[in-house]
């Protein structure tokens, strides 16, 4: 069910947070059920088998299918600059760090190949995260920032940031922010930094 949805539809679906972990559990049941089996090449086993090939396979299906969204939000989140509130909330948490990773590495890449184009009088903007849709255009004056990329620990009201735009952060969001709003949000145990490349 929660594959056919995931296939059928264009946004991640809800999904039980401790899914994988549970079909997981599930598969260690069946395998364990087919090693007690007295023939392994008997009527019983071929049932087990067929169950545990569809588990496996519709665990895996289930994670392309996310991933394959995620990286297009992540792609999204760069271009626009803002994404879909909704999705980020549909997300587990190692999806959430998925896409902060990437949105950060295709802004990294992004900053590198453009830098150089003469027509461009305004730094590139950081990856907003897929949460927050609503942000407000950095000033064209503003001198390139660093940014890093945290997730947040508690919620936070909203803030102007020094890049001049505005962050509804909640807790559990993975985000793009100036780094010197980064280090005060770390330093006051809001935030966790994340370490890209490690």
């Amino acid at each position: 069910m929660i594959l056919l949805s995931e296939r059928e539809s264009g946004k991640l679906s809800e999904i039980p947070p401790d899914l994988f972990e549970q079909a997981f559990v599930y598969l260690d049941d069946l395998y364990v059920q087919a090693r007690t089996l007295d023939d392994p090449l008997g009527e019983e086993a071929g049932p087990l088998i067929e169950e545990i090939t569809n588990v496996r396979e519709a665990v895996r299906e289930i994670f392309h299918e996310r991933s394959g969204k995620i990286l297009s939000l992540s792609m999204l989140a760069v271009v626009s600059h803002g994404g879909d509130r909704d999705e980020g909330k549909r997300m587990l948490p190692p999806e959430k760090e998925m896409f902060g990773k990437v949105s950060q590495a295709i802004l990294d890449c992004q900053t590198t190949l453009l830098a150089r184009d003469p027509g461009r009088t305004v730094p590139l903007p950081p990856a907003v995260p897929v949460e927050h849709a609503t942000v407000l255009q950095a000033p064209a004056a503003q001198a390139i920032q660093v940014y890093n990329v945290v997730r947040l620990l508690s919620n936070v009201d909203p803030f102007m940031g020094v890049d001049g735009r505005i962050y509804h952060l909640d807790k559990e969001d993975v985000a793009t922010l100036p780094a010197r709003n980064a280090e005060v949000l770390c330093e006051r145990n809001i935030a966790l930094n994340i370490m890209l490349g490690t």
